[in-house]
């Protein structure tokens, strides 16, 4: 589980990194975004899981 914790707290700090280039298009900011939503969605999920695990 800490592997996958970690591997997506690394896409998220790729994808607000790309959020700093410059002349990015309005549909490469939706698909970061997009991106974005998912792996927070993710973080959420697994966060969630650690935490029943370490409440039992």
């Amino acid at each position: 589980m800490h592997n996958e914790l970690d591997d997506e707290c690394q896409k998220c700090i790729k994808w607000t990194n790309q959020l700093e280039l410059d002349n990015l298009t309005e549909e490469q900011i939706d698909e970061i975004f997009g991106e974005l939503a998912v792996s927070v969605a993710l973080l959420n999920t697994q966060s969630q899981i650690v935490k029943e695990k370490i409440e039992d």
